[in-house]
């Protein structure tokens, strides 16, 4: 594995919880508890945690997800990109955030301005959950095509087994635009337990750079 850089997840969170205070009014009440448990007075505005059965430690037989979303495996993201493509003509995002439940969009709009639309994909169909608005500072048009999904899979599998978190049985994936140090696009794993134990691995696209790796510390907090 690429050799990792010092870990700045904490300033990433603050400067992203502005942009994520939207999508987490659409966060259903029990994730909203359990994320409220895990960072509280530190972290404002996540996104949701998403609950996958946890398996054996093969790469693909571990990741699941619900009736009509797609898995977090290089075969169901693949399926779901070409989705999304065929629904709005384009394979870019302002950002995408992957759970077990849904699939959380912001969809650039059509006229080429700096805005988008909030979307969401579950039931194997898309809702628009917001109109259009401004982006963030920080946020600029990501294509979903030029994410390595094989790496990203791999990626995974190795974020549940070395970041220090006990049978992990949550995964949670942002593609998004990492804004400390102007870093450009990249994609957040997220991994944790029925303990509120959490690790985090972020990478570039090509799923080859590490730019933050946060195991779980117990020290932590």
């Amino acid at each position: 594995s690429p050799k990792a850089k010092p870990p700045s997840l904490r300033e990433q969170f603050r400067q992203n919880a502005e942009d994520e205070r939207t999508q987490w009014r659409h966060v259903p009440r029990w994730q909203k508890i359990l994320i409220g448990a895990i960072f509280a007075g530190c972290i404002g505005g996540l996104g949701a945690i998403a609950i996958f059965d946890d398996g054996p430690d093969d790469r693909n037989s571990s990741i699941t997800a619900g009736a009509g979303v797609p898995a977090l495996t290089e075969k169901g993201l693949g399926a779901f990109i070409k989705t999304y493509q065929a629904e709005f003509d384009t394979s870019e995002v302002v950002s995408a955030t992957f759970s077990k439940d849904d699939v959380a969009l912001k969809v650039p709009t059509a006229d080429g301005k700096p805005r988008h639309e909030e979307w969401r994909y579950r039931g194997a169909k898309f809702e628009k959950v917001a109109d259009a608005r401004r982006n963030a500072d920080s946020q600029g048009q990501i294509d979903l095509a030029a994410i390595d999904l094989s790496a990203l899979e791999d990626n995974i599998a190795e974020a549940r087994t070395t970041l220090n978190v006990e049978k992990p049985d949550q995964i949670l994936v942002w593609v998004e635009r990492a804004v400390v140090g102007d870093r450009g696009p990249s994609v957040r794993i997220q991994v944790g337990n029925q303990f509120q134990e959490i690790g985090m691995l972020v990478t570039d696209l090509s799923g080859q750079t590490v730019i933050d790796r946060a195991p779980f510390s117990p020290s932590a907090g």
